[in-house]
C-alpha cells in the first residue's frame, strides 16, 4: 500500500477514534452498541473511498436463515459482502470470553456464510456457468473454453485502436489520458476509441486494472524498486494488441455485471448452506501445527525432500 494511502487510513482511524471518544464521554445514559453504529458507518465508507469502492452500510440486517439481525451489513457496489456485530467497549471480541446472550449470539452468527452457497441445485448450476465464463475471459480464453470457441481467443469487444501507439524512444508515451465524453483513451500519440468508462475505471480491491497495466508500460515505468535489477526493463513496448485483448476482456466482464448482480440477489434470497453444514476442522487443524501439516495427504513434504536430495546427488 502506498505511503499516502497508509497515511489517509491513519487519518480515517483517528477520526473514528475521536468520534467514539466524544460520544462515550457524554454523561447521559445510552445504548453503547447503538452509539457505535454511526462512527462505524463513517469508518467503512471513508475506507472504501480510499480504495475506490462504493460502500453502503445498513443496520439490523435481516437474516431469515438464522432468525437473527447482525448490527451492521456492509455492501460494496450494492452487493452485501459482510456483517459486523458490535459489542459495548470493554466486552472485547474474543469468542472464548463471551458469556450468556453474547455467547448464544456468536454461536448463531458464526454460521453466516462468508461465501453464500445456495442449496438450490438449478441456481447453483447457473452460477457455475457464469463463473466458467469469467474464468474463460480472465485467462484470455485458455480455460473453460466454450463449445464453438478456440482456445486462447476471446470475443471482440467494443474498443478499437484508431491510431497505433508510438514505439520509438523519442515519441514513446509517458502517461495515458482518458476522455469520458468521447470515450477515447489516448496513450501518447496512440488513440483507442469506444473505451467505456466502466472499463477504464474497472478495479479489483481498489486496483484500477487498465490504469495500472498501462502505468507499468509507460516510459518511466511504475512500481517499487528494491534493487538495480528493477531497472532492467524494455525502454519501449509494442502493446496495442495486448491492450485491446485486455479491454475486450473487461468489456465482456462489465457486460456480465447485471447478470451477476441478479444471480447474487437470487442466491442471497435462497436457502443457504451454513458453516455447521460442512465438516468442522479438528483442533489440530485449527492450530496449523507442524504435525498436522506432515500428515496432510495433499503433499508429502518428506518424500519431496528425499527426491530433491537424490536429484542433487545425481548431479
Amino acid at each position: 500500500m502506498a505511503s499516502g494511502t497508509e497515511n489517509s487510513f491513519v487519518s480515517v482511524l483517528q477520526q473514528f477514534a475521536a468520534e467514539v471518544t466524544e460520544k462515550f464521554s457524554l454523561s447521559i445514559s445510552f445504548n453503547p452498541e447503538d452509539h457505535l453504529k454511526a462512527p462505524i458507518e463513517t469508518l467503512l465508507k471513508s475506507s472504501g473511498s480510499l480504495l475506490n469502492l462504493s460502500v453502503s452500510v445498513v443496520t439490523e440486517v435481516q437474516e431469515r436463515a438464522l432468525s437473527g439481525r447482525p448490527d451492521v451489513g456492509v455492501a460494496v457496489r450494492s452487493l452485501l459482502t459482510g456483517h459486523i456485530e458490535l459489542k459495548a467497549p470493554g466486552k472485547g471480541a474474543d469468542p472464548n470470553r463471551l458469556r450468556g446472550a453474547d455467547k448464544q449470539q456468536w454461536e448463531k452468527f458464526k454460521n453466516l456464510p462468508n461465501i453464500p452457497i445456495t442449496k438450490d441445485t438449478d441456481l447453483f448450476e447457473r452460477v457455475v456457468a457464469v463463473g466458467r465464463k469469467l474464468i474463460w475471459l480472465h485467462t484470455y480464453g485458455d480455460r473453460f473454453v466454450p463449445n464453438g470457441k478456440k482456445a486462447g481467443r476471446i470475443s471482440t469487444g467494443t474498443a478499437r485502436c484508431k491510431v497505433g501507439t508510438p514505439t520509438t524512444a523519442a515519441h514513446y508515451p509517458t502517461k495515458p489520458a482518458y476522455d469520458v465524453g468521447t470515450q477515447e483513451l489516448r496513450i501518447g500519440g496512440g488513440i483507442f476509441e469506444n473505451v467505456r468508462q466502466e472499463v477504464w475505471e474497472f478495479s479489483v480491491s481498489g486496483l484500477k486494472v487498465v490504469q495500472s497495466w498501462l502505468a507499468y508500460r509507460m516510459k518511466a515505468g511504475a512500481g517499487r524498486k528494491s534493487s538495480p535489477l528493477d531497472d532492467i526493463r524494455p525502454k519501449t513496448w509494442q502493446f496495442d494488441n495486448e491492450l485491446l485483448d485486455l479491454l475486450w476482456v473487461l468489456d465482456a466482464t462489465v457486460d456480465l455485471f447485471p447478470q451477476l448482480s441478479s444471480l447474487f440477489d437470487e442466491v442471497l434470497k435462497s436457502q443457504l448452506f451454513v458453516a455447521s453444514n460442512f465438516p468442522q476442522p479438528t483442533e489440530a487443524e485449527r492450530t496449523n501445527s507442524t504435525a498436522t501439516q506432515e500428515n496432510l495427504t495433499l503433499f508429502d513434504w518428506k518424500e519431496a525432500e528425499k527426491e530433491e536430495a537424490e536429484e542433487e546427488e545425481e548431479e
